[in-house]
């Protein structure tokens, strides 16, 4: 799946979901869209 690159403030994401996501690119190819009122904590592992 081609997309744009992005940078790395921004590989952080959640989906509306609220389950995370490594970056905006791979939201994209699966077809869901990113939660941008919530980030993902890589330490505990959620998105809040």
């Amino acid at each position: 799946c081609d997309c744009e690159v992005i940078t790395d403030d921004q590989a952080q994401v959640c989906d509306t979901e609220g389950n995370p996501y490594p970056s905006l690119c791979d939201l994209k190819c699966d077809g869901k869209t990113a939660d941008t009122s919530k980030t993902y904590n890589g330490k505990t592992g959620n998105c809040e």
